[in-house]
């Protein structure tokens, strides 16, 4: 696996944007105030990718995290 830290900007964003009512439906009330703290990438095809991204949830003294893996696929 060659994969690749990435900074969070607004792709990664935009992309975590697409799939964040999907994480706030499964994980429910520990979604609270999501921010992302680190982000991984493999490119799996010409403009397709597969990003790991680390979420830390919840407020002082209460805090979970989790680490969402999905895939991104751009058509031209």
């Amino acid at each position: 696996m060659a994969y690749e830290e990435i900074i969070v900007d607004d792709l990664v964003l935009e992309h975590f944007g697409k799939i964040h009512h999907h994480a706030h439906h499964r994980v429910g009330h520990k979604w609270e105030n999501p921010h992302i703290t680190q982000v991984w990438r493999e490119k799996i095809g010409h403009h397709d990718y597969l990003y790991w991204v680390h979420v830390k949830t919840g407020n002082l003294g209460n805090h979970h995290h989790f680490t969402l893996v999905f895939e991104i696929r751009h058509h031209q």
